[in-house]
């Protein structure tokens, strides 16, 4: 009998209680938030670019993007090969609005937000240029960033079979939100 009246009262206090909120769960956005669990971090939902850097090594010229998010990305370098176009499936750029300083073959960055959070990238070089590699880097525990890198090579680095295939011809150049970029062949 004791055990049913305790039972009766737990259940009234529960019912006539005003549900309380959660203090630390106030004001958080969980689609904005990320929170590690143990060494594995569950990202937002839409990646982020927060930074970019570029430096020479040797011949190539590195682009490297750090990134909140997992990089969902493509690369393809126009026909004359003086640009190299990323473009991301889904990108928030919060990298510093001002470009960085160029290295290498490469002159200008520029960026252009798409619908749906899309978003492409063009890397112009002084000179033709190759992608010699195109990668992502996964998260350290430590930081919770990716990178994405691209090395880009100048063609008269290059043999004349490698420079040939590397001219070949590409896919057209992306749309920039409204605006469609025609870049100098």
């Amino acid at each position: 009998m004791f055990f049913r009246s305790v039972a009766v009262i737990a259940f009234a206090v529960s019912v006539c209680l005003p549900a309380r909120a959660e203090p630390e769960l106030a004001g958080i956005d969980p689609a904005q938030s990320t929170t590690r669990l143990g060494d594995a971090p569950v990202e937002a939902a839409i990646p982020a670019i927060l930074g970019l850097r570029m430096g020479r090594h040797g011949a190539r010229t590195r682009v490297v993007l750090d990134m909140a998010g997992r990089p969902d990305f493509e690369h393809r370098t126009t026909a004359s090969g003086r640009s190299v176009m990323v473009s991301f499936q889904a990108v928030d750029w919060q990298a510093p609005k001002r470009p960085p300083k160029t290295a290498g073959v490469v002159s200008k960055v520029l960026f252009g937000a798409g619908e749906g959070g899309r978003g492409d990238m063009a890397i112009i070089a002084a000179a033709p240029v190759k992608v010699a590699k195109a990668f992502a880097i996964e998260p350290d525990t430590e930081t919770g960033r990716w990178r994405v890198v691209l090395d880009l090579i100048p063609l008269d680095a290059l043999s004349p079979e490698e420079r040939a295939d590397a001219l070949a011809p590409a896919k057209p150049a992306p749309t920039f939100g409204t605006l469609t970029v025609k870049l100098a062949e």
